[in-house]
């Protein structure tokens, strides 16, 4: 994991707390990117944060834009979903 931004927390009653994050990474193995989600989410307990949502992006975005190229792009063809 490179970095974290956009990030939103709230709580959706008194015993559960929601996050929203985009997580930039460099790793290209999904498998890989499934365990980096897996053991964010197993951390994210420890503050009593039971459901996360983690946009994975494999590129950077600037400080000074409000929405990110990764999440704006669509893939030229049904074989680049999910890349």
């Amino acid at each position: 994991m490179e970095g974290v931004h956009h990030v939103h927390l709230w709580s959706l009653n008194s015993h559960v707390n929601a996050l929203n994050a985009h997580i930039f990474t460099l790793e290209k193995d999904m498998s890989e990117v499934e365990k980096l989600k897996r053991r964010l989410k197993h951390k994210l307990k420890k503050y009593d944060i039971r459901h996360a949502t983690l946009e994975i992006e494999f590129e950077e975005c600037s400080l000074k834009e409000y929405t990110c190229p990764a999440v704006l792009s669509e893939p030229e063809n049904e074989k680049d979903v999910g890349k």
